[in-house]
């Protein structure tokens, strides 16, 4: 979906696809994109899953011992 909503939420942090920056991409798994978001990025970087209309932007979380 190309809204370009988070584009225009996060003033670019995502591109106008929802894609994070490349150079937070950690998997692509099963048609999925899986991105690392540091922690200096969590408030603009919710901004955008919090506008995203398609679900095309969601968190995952997962604990690690």
């Amino acid at each position: 979906m190309y809204d370009c909503l988070a584009y225009e939420e996060t003033k670019g942090f995502f591109d106008e696809c929802d894609c994070p920056p490349p150079e937070f991409w950690i998997a692509y798994i099963d048609g999925k994109l899986f991105s690392y978001i540091p922690k200096e990025y969590l408030h603009i970087a919710n901004l955008g899953v919090g506008i995203s209309m398609s679900g095309s932007l969601q968190w995952v979380q997962t604990l690690v011992d």
